[in-house]
């Protein structure tokens, strides 16, 4: 339905595509399977978290898995980008132009300069946020107007 937009339509495997126009059947399989794990996972964290969002200073535990799954949605984006891109190899547009056909003639050294211009902008920006999380990790969470009036810390 999808592909076709009618029901009775023919849907050819991958068998039936030559060799040559397969994609990398293994790497795009075990991105999608990962990708689709850490999507869970972060299903799983949410309802936990939800169901313990009035104690979560008494979870110390979920808290620590908390933290470290920061960096799964990173990782599941550069999944789906690999599922995105490897999964349609060799073409650029399919039937029509293949990624050997579509190559740019640009320099190594031009591709070079732009690889460490994005490495160094995005390191900065990570830093960035990372020195930003740390500080409000530090300064703890914000008080209520009703715990300021009365003294209370929260």
């Amino acid at each position: 339905m999808l592909a076709f937009h009618t029901p009775s339509a023919e849907v050819k495997g991958l068998r039936e595509i030559p060799p040559s126009d397969r994609p990398s059947v293994t790497a795009v399989f075990f991105s999608f399977r990962l990708m689709v794990i850490l999507g869970g996972l972060f299903v799983l964290l949410t309802i936990v978290a939800w169901f313990r969002r009035n104690k979560l200073e008494s979870s110390p535990l979920l808290l620590r898995i908390m933290l470290y799954a920061i960096p799964f949605p990173y990782i599941t984006c550069a999944l789906g980008w690999t599922v995105t891109e490897l999964g349609r190899q060799p073409w650029i547009v399919y039937g029509l132009m293949k990624t050997t056909d579509a190559v740019s003639p640009v320099a190594a050294s031009q591709v070079g300069v732009s690889l460490a211009a994005f490495i160094v902008v995005y390191s900065l920006l990570g830093a960035a946020a990372f020195i930003l999380m740390a500080r409000n990790a530090r300064q703890g969470p914000p008080q209520t107007a009703a715990q300021a009036r009365s003294g209370k810390e929260g």
